[in-house]
């Protein structure tokens, strides 16, 4: 005669979030990896301290005058009797 039992097993599976690309694996054995799965990130196991960097947005043409003339008025006067022009000439030769 046959009979048949039926046995629970638990099963654990670990599974590894690396802190850079968000990816998810399972571990193999319990090991602990070196690097993530996807990204080959040395530091999967730590939390970014700084947000990547993000493109920086274009200026408007006001900030881009109000920076022009703040640095117009960082400029050094021209010693009396030479004018721009002249000034130029003379760092052309």
């Amino acid at each position: 005669m046959i009979e048949r039992e039926t046995k629970t097993i638990t099963i654990e599976v670990v599974t590894a979030t690396c802190g850079r690309c968000g990816y998810k694996w399972e571990l193999k054995r319990g090991i602990v990896p070196k690097l993530c799965a996807r990204c080959k990130s040395p530091y999967w196991n730590a939390e970014r301290k700084h947000k990547p960097h993000e493109r920086r947005a274009v200026p408007d043409s006001a900030s881009v005058d109000a920076a022009r003339a703040s640095i117009d008025s960082l400029r050094l006067p021209l010693p009396a009797g030479i004018t721009a022009e002249e000034l130029a000439d003379d760092s052309e030769e």
